[in-house]
């Protein structure tokens, strides 16, 4: 058992607080990146189709691989992360020439994707190596 002098308690509440902060705000940043924090993507529907990514490494699909789709002067419009079976998908993007990056620890894959008007999802596929 740790025993803690009198003097360290206040110390310890703040990290305590400190950490519940981080919790919350990763917890903040995680939501706002599967909804594409209002740029385009899951929480907003374009005039162009939806994108599904898949990421792949060895055959296999990648869990929690991010997802950044950019534009061409590399502003990014929407992040994720991918769900257990490797697939990220988006609503409706606006219609237009975007690319698709999948990072998952060193590894990257990029791809360029072009969303038209249509019901069907743009599909990518990449292989992280």
């Amino acid at each position: 058992m740790i025993r803690l002098r009198r003097s360290a308690l206040p110390l310890v509440a703040t990290l305590g607080l400190v950490l519940c902060a981080f919790t919350v705000a990763f917890a903040a940043q995680t939501a706002k990146d599967q909804t594409g924090g209002g740029h385009g993507g899951v929480g907003r529907q374009g005039d162009g189709q939806p994108l599904r990514v898949m990421v792949m490494k060895a055959g296999a699909p990648v869990a929690n691989a991010h997802v950044v789709i950019s534009v061409s002067d590399g502003s990014v419009i929407l992040r994720g992360v991918t769900k257990a079976n490797g697939v990220f998908v988006t609503n409706s993007l606006d219609t237009g020439v975007y690319t698709v990056t999948a990072t998952k620890l060193k590894a990257t894959a990029t791809s360029p994707v072009t969303i038209v008007q249509s019901t069907d999802p743009a599909i990518v596929s990449l292989t992280i190596q």
